[in-house]
């Protein structure tokens, strides 16, 4: 009986543990705040900073100081990605291990949040420091770009659900089930 219970554990812990590194990342920035920011551990695009200040028509200036920002924050993004990736694997590992308990689960578990929101907090200084870059009106563009994307994203999600087509994150993974290739 007792096994069995630890077995029902184990299996919650992964189940869990698995969903919460397939969630997206939480909602968007509050409202009349800049918009959110990437999923830690992602690789920027080619270019100078995120893609949606490409939108935005930086002055010569302001690309300048966009790269400087993005150059003075590449390695520690770097560290903090593969920090983020060495807790996870120790993590699933341990969940894989019967003789792991459930405080060495937790321990793990909480190393992982915190390498992740280490990860955001490095996001979020460069994010900061690039926002302080744009003018006013840069801002409320970027504003109202963030807003019509996300309402996109709505859409293609409804529509997705009323045809009953995966999305993103759904069985099978991000590219859904099937021997379509993810591309």
């Amino acid at each position: 009986m007792r096994r069995q219970m630890g077995l029902n554990l184990m299996a919650a812990l992964i189940v869990s543990a698995t969903l919460a590194a397939q969630a997206p990342p939480a909602g968007p920035g509050r409202a009349g705040g800049p918009p959110p920011i990437g999923e830690p551990g992602q690789p920027r695009p080619a270019g100078h900073g995120p893609q949606w200040l490409r939108l935005l028509n930086l002055t010569p200036a302001q690309e300048q100081a966009v790269k400087a920002i993005e150059d003075q924050h590449q390695a520690a993004r770097a560290a903090r990605r593969q920090a983020v990736m060495a807790k996870g694997a120790a993590l699933r590992d341990a969940l894989e291990d019967p003789a792991a308990s459930e405080a060495q689960l937790k321990a793990l578990h909480a190393a992982e949040s915190d390498a992740r929101f280490q990860a955001l907090q490095e996001e979020r200084a460069a994010f900061l420091e690039t926002w302080a870059v744009l003018g006013k009106d840069q801002q409320a563009r970027a504003q109202r770009l963030r807003q019509k994307f996300q309402k996109e994203r709505e859409a293609r999600r409804d529509l997705q659900e009323e045809i009953g087509e995966p999305g993103p994150g759904g069985p099978g993974g991000p590219c859904g089930p099937g021997p379509a290739p993810c591309h």
